[in-house]
């Protein structure tokens, strides 16, 4: 085959006409004709005498192609070559005497620097012009001129971004690698298609080490999520190292990117193929192995079977190594009896090629499906290969034997008690933190429980854990019972204890009477022993002796361990109100009576509300141009008080900040003066002389908060207080003001007191100088007391006249100051308690359901199945507990509102009652149907005993016929002899028949071998060709 030309693998220029004209035919004239209007000359030949020769001896050093009218196609490689890379000498360039030209009445010739700076141009000699070599060999436009005067505007149009100048170059610079000794196009197609095969496998093996190392570690790919996915992640972070990784994530097309989640499960399901076939090749080349299965009940409610292989296999290193694998699942789409679980199973070892012989044991649990010896998968499995022995998976019994334990009443509280002491320090950061300060404290302790820091959960299933959660419970032991008391976090506690004592009761009528009784004291015997926090969570009122804040301003800041507010450096704009305030009015139980002061500042309010209660310097008193109270302040008295009908109630003081104080900073007065009047039962207005009407005038805020039902009292609350604008009698000013807060109180009452003292200084020690105070104004204070006293009342809601607890005060004040803080909102009086009896009644019966279920439940435990009569008293004696647990939850409301919580409270529970009925029923069907299927498998067994025993009758019978009849026996041993020769020949001709069988199988296997590796060979050449 002759050897290919370099020009061969090159189209010549079909445009330029030089390679077909005739010999004897004029060049055509190759100038570039697209000339502009200001381009436009008239070019004169010189005389052929002034044209230099074209050797001239310092001319240009490649073939002149206009010398001889020569076309491309006559021109050899080394000519070509000579005129792509060949350069004319700089010096000899300079040196070079270029010809005249007459072009437009001037004489030009060529300027020397155009040459230079365009290296692709070609002087002609012989044509005195230029033109481009690339464009000349191999363009489809060829560029020559000699317009000396626009010669730089040809050269730069020549070269423009669309030009086709820079195609002609690029195959010039092939046609010279390729002269150079670069590989041929064939070559180099070949070259890139391997190259791209290598670059594919690069990128799929990266993908496929991530999803890999992404399943190795039990990592979700999340796939179907595009950008927040695991997986996606990690391509992101591996492309960072990885440059042809990144340029294949960056520049593919989206469907040839391979990290679709088809793509991604596809790779999983190989690498899982992969790894199950190799231990299906270890396990075959053991030579036996040991089959294990159970099946369950997956999430998805589907039945499957877990097999697992167990083989001994020889290590590199000669040593024998026990492995234990797991091979699959397999679906039980067939059913969960003996036939189809053998079936299953046979299946599974057939389709990873385990050979059954080979099989020495097979360990499943005690279920009479797998173990049972006739017709059980076991069974099934033996006859096939009777060396396949089963063995009663020893696990399993471990686990039966530590159920049963654990149903006895001492375990099961144990471990109940201990779940419910370890969620309560897990919850709880508080106790977690005290929990951990003692362990530190410990060494002992510590260095026990080794790396354990906390209280482990149970686990619902794996014993072996809760063996470590019950070892860490018993060490920590003394650790989390010397906590320090933690207020408010210990219902978890007294819940654990209450469901333990209630499994302990005796008998049911028992249990009805005293259940909560109990409760409650063995709740209270715990609280004793945690400490005065634990038994203040239900409510007893803190013994401080000085007034904390309850609303602040929004410029200050409490500091709990001074007792002192600090400036924070804000614009006083607002309130906010103070937790711990709010705790101590929660730990309330029962009604309360707010007695509230208020009035202009630097009065004594704070003095004269301290007195009233004879709690002296409960309030802190002012004795400077400021006010020493900001905001509200409230105490609870600890003395108990009754109401006309033997009602007890408890007495909450509040302290205001006083009216136009001099540090108030703007904010408005009537704000604070408006949520003093809407919290209190008894308002105590102090002033020096009648109250003003600038005083009062912040009462209109609370006639905007009262309802509208309410007496129309808003109406002629503003009437009777604003219907004189202008007025300046004392006497008409203050009879309106009396009106006004005698319409919004029960009762008026004026009292008037003398002055203490004029002398500043005991006014600045007034409760260490009682002696020296007026004597009229402590006779004028005991008065006082006796009427203050005499109109205290429990404080009532607006709307249904309900009496207001702690906590229900707590939730008015919340609600009242977010109202007043609202630019352009009004507390309304009557939506705030709504509100408030909603939220209290619905947590109340929450947790009143809440004990109802734990405690069904608990009486009902191991007693399944029950009668409906049963059932009924169980209801009725747990229905009792609950409603009084809501009773005691909502003591102090009305007994109307709780008489609508309690029917909604026994439709619930009745409701559950019935689907408690439902369970049970559907419970008692499963157990009756359980109940025959035993039955079933009892008439079985009975009837194959007395076919065994029938059995053993007839042979009794025979053995007296040989011994009666001798001629019998030989007769029998005959016969005998003749069934031996007769089985005999059925087993040799058996077993000829197992070994053509087993000969046509090893030819199968060797076909599907070939098979096989056909498939494999025409696989590879498919994934050759698509690559």
């Amino acid at each position: 085959m002759a050897k290919n030309s370099i020009k061969d693998y090159f189209s010549i220029c079909p445009i330029v006409q030089d390679q077909t004209r005739e010999p004897n035919e004029e060049p055509e004239d190759l100038s570039d004709s697209r000339k502009t209007a200001d381009e436009a000359s008239t070019v004169t030949n010189l005389p052929r005498e002034t044209l230099a020769s074209s050797t001239h001896a310092y001319g240009p050093q490649y073939p002149d192609v206009f010398c001889e009218n020569r076309s491309v196609s006559t021109l050899t490689e080394a000519e070509k070559i000579s005129l792509l890379i060949g350069k004319w000498d700089s010096e000899d360039l300079c040196k070079y005497k270029f010809p005249l030209r007459n072009i437009s009445g001037y004489n030009r010739r060529l300027n020397p620097k155009v040459m230079k700076q365009a290296s692709w141009l070609r002087y002609s000699p012989s044509a005195d012009s230029v033109y481009c070599g690339y464009c000349y060999s191999f363009g489809v436009q060829a560029f020559r001129t000699s317009d000396w005067s626009n010669i730089s505007k040809f050269v730069d149009r020549h070269v423009g971004e669309n030009a086709s100048h820079h195609t002609a170059v690029a195959r010039g610079q092939a046609f010279i690698d390729v002269h150079r000794g670069a590989p041929d196009i064939r070559q180099q197609l070949q070259n890139q298609r391997v190259q791209a095969i290598e670059e594919n496998r690069a990128i799929l093996k990266s993908i496929t080490e991530v999803v890999v190392t992404m399943a190795r570690q039990n990592i979700s790919l999340r796939g179907h999520v595009p950008e927040e996915s695991n997986f996606n992640s990690l391509m992101a972070l591996v492309a960072q190292h990885n440059s042809t990784l990144r340029h294949h994530l960056e520049n593919a097309r989206g469907n040839a990117k391979y990290t679709s989640p088809e793509i991604q499960n596809e790779l999983l399901d190989l690498s899982a193929q992969q790894i199950v076939n190799n231990i299906a090749s270890d396990c075959k080349k053991a030579g036996c192995y040991a089959f294990i299965a159970d099946e369950s009940t997956d999430v998805s409610v589907k039945e499957q079977i877990s097999v697992c292989v167990r083989f001994v296999q020889k290590g590199n290193n000669g040593r024998h190594i026990i492995r234990e694998e797991f091979l699959s699942f397999v679906d039980a789409d067939k059913g969960t009896n003996a036939e189809a679980l053998t079936t299953k199973f046979l299946e599974a070892l057939n389709n990873l090629g385990l050979p059954l012989d080979q099989m020495r044991a097979q360990g499943y649990d005690g279920a009479s499906v797998m173990s049972g010896h006739i017709n059980g998968v076991q069974a099934r499995i033996q006859r096939q290969n009777p060396k396949a022995a089963y063995i009663h998976c020893r696990a399993h019994v471990l686990n039966l034997c530590i159920v049963h334990s654990s149903k006895l009443p001492l375990i099961r509280n144990i471990m109940d008690t201990m779940q419910e002491v370890s969620l309560a320090f897990k919850f709880s950061a508080k106790r977690f933190l005290v929990f951990q300060e003692q362990l530190r404290q410990n060494a002992d302790v510590r260095e026990e429980m080794g790396r354990q820091s906390k209280l482990k959960v149970l686990c619902e299933t794996r014993w072996a854990s809760r063996a470590d959660c019950l070892n860490v419970f018993v060490t920590s032991f003394q650790s989390w019972r010397q906590q320090h008391p933690i207020k408010n976090e210990d219902e978890a506690l007294a819940k654990a204890l209450e469901l333990s004592l209630l499994e302990q009761q005796g008998s049911q009528g028992a249990q009805r009477r005293s259940t909560v009784k109990l409760c409650q004291t063995e709740v209270e015997r715990t609280a004793q022993a945690s400490g005065p926090d634990f038994k203040r969570k239900k409510g007893s009122q803190t013994g401080s002796r000085r007034a904390t804040p309850l609303c602040l301003p929004n410029n200050l800041k409490w500091d709990s361990s001074s007792g002192k507010c600090i400036q924070t450096g804000q614009r006083r704009t607002s309130l906010y109100v103070m937790d711990e305030a709010l705790e101590d009015l929660r730990r309330i139980r029962g009604p309360v009576c707010v007695v509230s002061i208020a009035g202009p500042y630097r009065k004594g309010k704070s003095f004269v509300l301290s007195e009233a209660f004879n709690q002296p310097q409960v309030f802190p008193l002012g004795h400077h141009m400021e006010a020493e109270t900001m905001g509200i302040w409230s105490w609870i008295v600890p003395e108990k008080f009754r109401d006309a009908k033997g009602q007890e109630f408890t007495v909450v003081l509040l302290d205001s900040e006083g009216i136009d104080a001099a540090n108030g900073q703007g904010l408005d007065d009537n704000q604070i003066f408006t949520l003093m009047v809407l919290l209190a039962s008894v308002l105590i207005y102090n002033s020096q002389g009648v109250p003003t009407r600038r005083d009062l005038e912040g009462l209109e805020d609370v006639t905007q908060a009262i309802p509208r039902d309410c007496i129309d009292i808003k109406d002629y609350f503003l009437k009777k207080l604003f219907q004189v604008q202008n007025s300046s009698v004392v006497g008409q000013e203050s009879g309106k003001v009396a009106e006004s807060i005698l319409s919004f109180f029960p009762g008026f009452e004026a009292f008037a007191l003398p002055p203490p003292t004029t002398d500043i200084e005991v006014l600045r020690s007034i409760h260490a100088n009682k002696s020296l105070i007026n004597p009229s104004f402590l006779s004028g204070m005991e008065d006082f007391k006796d009427l203050v006293r005499r109109v205290l009342l429990p404080k009532k809601s607006i709307n249904v006249g309900e009496s207001v607890t702690g906590e229900g005060l707590a939730a008015l004040v919340e609600l009242y100051v977010q109202a007043i803080n609202t630019p352009g909102m009004v507390p309304n009086v009557q939506n705030a308690w709504d509100q408030f009896l909603e939220t209290k009644c619905s947590d109340a019966m929450k947790y009143a359901l809440d004990a109802y279920e734990a405690t069904m439940a608990l009486q009902l435990k191991d007693k399944l199945p029950c009668d409906n009569d049963r059932l009924r008293n169980n209801h009725a004696m747990v229905l009792e507990n609950s409603e009084a647990h809501l009773k005691v939850d909502t003591k102090g409301l009305s007994i109307n509102t709780i008489e609508k919580f309690l029917e909604n409270m026994k439709m619930e529970m009745l409701r559950e009652m019935q689907e408690e009925i439902k369970k049970f029923r559907e419970q008692m069907d499963n157990d009756l149907r359980a109940h025959r299927e035993q039955m079933k498998k009892m008439m079985e067994a009975n009837m194959q005993q007395a076919q065994k025993e029938r059995e053993q009758e007839l042979r009794n019978q025979i053995l007296e016929m040989q011994k009666i009849n001798e001629e019998t026996l030989k007769m029998i041993k005959k016969l005998s002899d003749l069934v031996v020769r007769q089985e005999d020949r059925r087993l040799d001709e058996e077993m000829q028949r197992t070994r053509a069988t087993m000969e046509k199988k090893e030819m199968l296997e060797q076909m599907e071998a070939k098979h096989q590796e056909e498939k494999e060979r025409l696989r590879c050449e498919m994934e050759a060709k698509i690559e």
